[in-house]
């Protein structure tokens, strides 16, 4: 046999792929060698590769619950201990604190010294001069922190900025307008341009208004209406609360070309002279005041006895927030020295201490649960006859 014929096939073709291009043997096998080692890398890589797709593919099906291999800090057999956060156990402290100062006797107490305090008429004369545009006489407001309109006949407006130490926004508490009074309501929604007030918090019921504050605002969505200059749009009425319906208002004044677009709130559940109904919107509302997202404005018949209270509830929060123990009197104290009056029966102070202990309920620790249920029912006795 020649040596052609004891060629493997294989070999034979290489031979004739050789001489096919006139090439020497040795570059031939040279490239042959090279070619070969990429091929034998790609494979290894591919192979290597599908190990670890089949391995993720392997894990993946694995039962979060099986205890594969040693114990790690997940496995049943080396549990961590769960997060110690402190911010929470101050709250939790705080809330014990409240707790274990309850007493009837200090809190009716306390609201008969606030009930004392008088505020001084030398320092609110402008509301004296403007009589007309208040809807009483009693609820008076002080000149040094009052709202200033612009653009208007005259700057009166039973409107007051409230700022209270260590309570960042600035909530701006009013009356219902006197709609007798022909450029009241115009006078109302220009404030709320300039100030940028994006949150309207109405606590009123309806008929507490002869047209149930259709006068106020547009009550349907897309209607619009023009108080004096001021163009005021309903873009939308929605009722995301079985309790609060909410009015996605545009407000904007004649020539200009920004509106502002904000957000009444109706809370129709709270009577005057009393604590609401419900507790729950009133918490919702008080924790997003004192958040800040919104500049925000609360509006009460008289501006000071149901405003009063929810910014007083919204403070209340704040300082639990902050791990601090909250004292109803010296909260409601501050906002008096801001906006008389507020917070304006035993009721609404009641419902201080009662919403604020169904907001801590849960952080209450078992052995003062009772001294609360205690004090629930005498204060329901204290302010039944108020």
């Amino acid at each position: 046999m020649d040596k052609k014929s004891r060629e493997p096939p294989a070999a034979a073709k290489t031979r004739r792929h050789r001489q096919s291009k006139n090439e020497p043997p040795g570059k031939q096998d040279s490239t042959t060698s090279t070619t070969a080692k990429r091929t034998l890398k790609q494979h290894k890589k591919k192979s290597t590769d599908n190990s670890l797709h089949t391995q993720k593919k392997t894990l993946r099906k694995v039962p979060s619950s099986c205890n594969v291999g040693p114990p790690t800090a997940h496995s049943p057999d080396n549990v961590q201990p769960a997060t110690f956060n402190p911010d929470d156990q101050k709250k939790n402290n705080a809330a014990r604190d409240f707790v274990e100062h309850l007493a009837i006797v200090t809190y009716k107490t306390q609201y008969e010294d606030l009930r004392a305090i008088q505020a001084p008429l030398e320092q609110c004369k402008i509301w004296a001069a403007n009589m007309n545009r208040n809807q009483t006489e009693k609820y008076p407001c002080f000149d040094a922190n009052r709202v200033v309109l612009q653009m208007c006949k005259q700057d009166y407006i039973n409107a007051t900025v409230v700022s209270l130490e260590g309570f960042s926004p600035s909530v701006i508490l009013t009356q219902v307008p006197v709609f007798s009074e022909p450029s009241a309501v115009e006078e109302f929604w220009r404030m709320i341009f300039h100030e940028q007030i994006t949150a309207i918090h109405l606590l009123c019921k309806s008929e507490e208004t002869p047209l149930r504050f259709g006068e106020l605002f547009p009550l349907n969505t897309g209607a619009y209406q023009y108080f004096g200059s001021m163009f005021i749009n309903n873009r939308k009425t929605s009722r995301d609360n079985p309790d609060i319906i909410k009015y996605s208002i545009e407000v904007l004044p004649e020539g200009c070309s920004n509106a502002v677009m904000t957000t009444v709130h109706h809370h129709g559940y709270w009577d005057p002279l009393l604590g609401p109904s419900n507790f729950r919107p009133a918490l919702i509302t008080a924790n997003q005041i004192h958040h800040g997202y919104e500049k925000t404005a609360i509006v009460s018949l008289n501006g000071a006895g149901r405003a009063g209270t929810l910014l007083a509830l919204s403070v209340a929060l704040k300082h639990l927030q902050d791990g601090v123990e909250p004292n109803m009197k010296e909260i409601v104290q501050q906002i008096r020295l801001k906006r008389p009056l507020a917070v304006d029966s035993m009721q609404q102070f009641g419902f201080l201490y009662l919403a604020f202990l169904h907001h801590i309920k849960r952080r209450v620790p078992t052995d003062l649960q009772e001294k609360v249920k205690e004090f629930k029912r005498l204060c329901s006795e204290a302010t039944s006859g108020d």
